[in-house]
């Protein structure tokens, strides 16, 4: 059938800065619970750029 299919997830994650927002391409990674909802952190990530 040869389909291409994109999946995306939406996680909870720890952005120490405050730098990235809801849109922007992150990498994270899993760390110790520090909410409830937060057990992931942002280690780099691509801003979206503006059209």
């Amino acid at each position: 059938m040869k389909k291409t299919i994109r999946r995306s997830k939406k996680y909870h994650a720890h952005d120490e800065k405050n730098e990235f927002s809801v849109g922007d391409t992150v990498w994270i990674e899993e760390r110790r619970p520090i909410s409830k909802l937060k057990c992931w952190e942002v280690i780099r990530g691509d801003k979206k750029q503006k059209a």
